[in-house]
């Protein structure tokens, strides 16, 4: 999903560890950081911003809770994107 968007792709469920990147190492560690804490407030539905290394992301739910969110990073877009963005984030998140 990383190569058809172009930029590098998140999916972070704070109950489960740490953040997974796609392409590895696309982000810096502070990043990751900056990124697990959004998705522990997100899940404690607490109010929240986008970290600045984001550009996108939907949460990811379990029935009507929020455990997470899948999201993009800022990257160099190598070829088009396949398809909507936001559309490929909604079908990671489910």
């Amino acid at each position: 999903m990383a190569e058809a968007l172009g930029r590098p792709v998140v999916i972070a469920i704070p109950a489960l560890g740490e953040p997974v990147v796609a392409p590895p190492g696309a982000l810096l560690p502070e990043q990751l950081a900056e990124l697990s804490g959004f998705a522990a407030r997100l899940a404690r539905d607490e109010p929240v911003e986008l970290p600045g290394a984001l550009t996108d992301g939907v949460p990811v739910r379990i029935g009507d809770r929020v455990v997470g969110v899948a999201a993009t990073g800022a990257g160099q877009r190598s070829a088009p994107a396949t398809g909507e963005p936001r559309a490929w984030l909604e079908a990671a998140a489910a």
